[in-house]
């Protein structure tokens, strides 16, 4: 990796992997992604040549990624139509605590190409990734940095140095900034509407300087950042197009290092002081008064550590929204899953025990949602329960299907005023590994289908070269229904991504779309100074061939042309030239014309170019100008961009 030197003196966790390791170097309470609450209970499942008559399987696909020295992937996020550019379409990314043996970072991977990308970023304890699915890019100048569409972010626990950090989409480009601060950095989401990212900081009220608990604001075009001090302590985000969500655990101190109350839910001032238990927060960053910062407290309420189920902590640590608008979390120590209703205010937590009332669900994890309806279904990962769960919320809020009787919940608002400072940004390269990796396959049979069905992970892959051995636990990170009948994640505390699918599996996957946006100038066809202008917007989408949508114009005053599309009849990409091939139907002043459009991205080959074609089906000879005849102009765009892209 080239960069400035830089100092480690704040990275608290070593690179040893093992749970005995962790928990020895850490001298206070401190996030632990997965939230390994036991050793190896629960087991792995057996590999089955044929679904016994009678049953549900599903199959594991799985790639060893320890051929390149990977180990530990945690969170994952889908990128079905390649918008990372960086191993094609589809991807998944996953945040890597262990890279090149030593080093936390990302990995891109191709589940059907089975070809995978990592880069070793930095020592510290990575958890938490995420995709910038946004349409625009933060800068209209082709010559700055460019944050936006397919951009992967992630913060570094421990590290403060690379909390947060991103990836610049299809290259070995990243930026860190400086004067952040977040030394236990949690959680990151991205607004896709304005660029701007959220992650949390999980504070440490006994260090001799404290650390606050908060929310952080980054603005990457402008390094702004904004901090909510939340008492208890931000882990897992999501964010909805409005709000920054979070699981919040209880914490046994004030943000000043004295005493405080784990239990109790009194209502914090400006400062973001007080006592708190485990909750649910949601914050309003536009906010300039009334309420910005709402808060619910779960049913049952503890403290972080010690993992102890059997005296009902929560621990609330991943946080989802379904397309119902409620909110999905996991419990992880208490071997439940929460939906939140926000129009209620109520809870229903959904569970599964044996006989001797000893629960089955062991340490839920990360968690996704997909569908709605009798479709709407949370899939999430068991550890130390070794297996992946598909609930099915029909089925579970029916009577035996695991869902208990929601309970209304306390819930209270108010105003946490932000503290403002700027960041430095710091750009670096690092050069990746890149290998191709051949999966093995496993099916498994599923267990205990009313409401949550179950699915052990394999025990016994027929070759591992994990540094810790074969696998038999460690499932954590898990994505919506990407594919039909599918989903993809991760196994903690190995070398192993996976691929699941099962009929189980009923939940649509989303329909992807392509987008192209643009506003520049570019020299006009005349070339004698004067500039022409255009705009584009416009989308396609996977599932509908017919569906297109959008509109494309230019302006040229020196050649007379203004031009606008009315209908769009072909669409063709070209991923290897990041260009796109337009043709279609529109006007000039008022006038029939056919035209033809190419348009290259301007953040992949800076600075971006386009070409219009324009024909009334008469020819003209003079050039220049319709003159009753056709126009064309090519060139590089002088200002502005366009940018190629995907949406969902």
């Amino acid at each position: 990796m080239k960069e400035i030197s830089l100092s480690f003196s704040l990275m608290r966790r070593a690179s040893s992997l093992s749970v005995l390791a962790l928990v020895c170097l850490l001298c206070k309470p401190q996030p632990v992604h997965a939230q390994v609450i036991g050793g190896g209970g629960g087991g792995g499942g057996p590999c089955v040549s044929s679904c016994p008559s009678g049953s549900t399987c599903g199959t594991y696909t799985i790639w060893d990624i320890g051929k390149f020295n990977g180990f530990s992937p945690q969170s994952i996020v889908d990128d079905v139509s390649g918008i990372s550019n960086q191993v094609g379409a589809p991807a998944m990314v996953t945040s890597m605590e262990n890279n090149c043996s030593s080093s936390s970072g990302l990995l891109y991977w191709n589940p059907s190409t089975n070809k995978f990308k990592g880069f070793c970023v930095a020592n510290g304890f990575q958890f938490p990734v995420d995709l910038n699915r946004s349409t625009k890019s933060s800068s209209s100048n082709w010559y700055q940095p460019r944050f936006g569409s397919g951009d992967v972010w992630a913060t570094v626990n421990g590290n403060a140095a690379y909390a947060p950090y991103m990836n610049f989409r299809g290259s070995s480009n990243f930026t860190r900034w400086d004067g952040i601060n977040a030394d236990s950095a949690t959680g990151i989401r991205v607004n896709a509407g304005n660029g701007k990212v959220y992650f949390g900081n999980y504070g440490d009220p006994n260090n001799a300087t404290a650390e606050p608990a908060e929310i952080i604001e980054l603005d990457p075009a402008t390094n702004k950042v904004r901090k909510w001090r939340t008492g208890n302590r931000p882990y897992q985000l999501w964010f909805d197009g409005t709000y920054v969500w979070a699981t919040a655990v209880a914490t046994t101190a004030t943000s000043s290092g004295t005493s405080m109350s784990a239990t109790t839910g009194t209502s914090s001032g400006t400062s973001g002081s007080g006592t708190f238990p485990d909750q649910i927060l949601r914050l309003n960053p536009a906010a300039t008064s009334g309420t910005n910062l709402t808060r619910w407290n779960l049913p049952v309420n503890g403290s972080f550590q010690p993992f102890d189920p059997v005296n009902g902590t929560t621990n609330p640590d991943h946080i989802v929204a379904d397309l119902e608008g409620k909110v999905w979390f996991t419990e992880t120590p208490a071997n439940k899953i929460g939906r939140l209703d926000l129009a209620t205010n109520k809870i229903t937590e959904y569970t599964k025990k044996d006989v001797q009332g000893s629960s089955i669900i062991l340490g839920s994890q990360n968690i996704s949602s997909s569908g709605i309806g009798s479709t709407l279904q949370a899939f999430f990962t068991e550890d130390p329960g070794n297996a992946l769960s598909v609930l099915t919320n029909s089925k579970a809020t029916s009577q035996g299907g695991g869902a208990a009787t929601p309970v209304s919940v306390v819930k209270t608002s108010s105003f946490v005023s932000p503290a403002t400072s700027y960041a430095t940004p710091r750009a670096f390269t690092v050069s990746p590994t890149v290998v191709n990796i051949t999966p093995e396959m496993c099916q498994v049979v599923g267990q205990d289908p009313s409401g949550i069905f179950r699915f052990p992970t394999p025990n016994n892959p027929a070759t591992d070269t994990s540094p810790g051995g074969p696998f038999t636990f460690g499932p954590t990170g898990i994505t919506r229904a990407v594919t039909p009948h599918s989903v993809f994640g991760s196994l903690h505390g190995s070398s192993h991504v996976f691929k699941f699918s099962s009929s189980a599996i009923i939940a649509p996957p989303p329909s992807a779309c392509r987008e192209e946006d643009g506003d520049w100038h570019q020299d006009n066809a005349k070339h004698d100074g004067g500039k022409a202008h255009g705009h584009k917007h416009h989308t396609e989408c996977e599932d509908d061939a017919k569906q297109m949508a959008g509109d494309d114009e230019y302006q040229d005053s020196s050649s007379g042309v203004d031009f606008r599309s009315t209908q769009y009849t072909s669409v063709t990409h070209d991923d290897l030239l990041h260009s796109v091939t337009v043709t279609g139907l529109g006007t000039n002043n008022g006038l029939p014309v056919a035209f033809t459009i190419i348009a290259v991205d301007s953040t992949l080959v800076p600075p971006g170019s386009f070409t219009i074609i324009l024909s009334d089906g008469v020819t003209n000879t003079l050039g220049g100008g319709l003159l009753g005849g056709g126009y064309t102009n090519s060139g590089s765009l002088s200002d502005g961009s366009i940018l190629l892209n995907t949406v969902e």
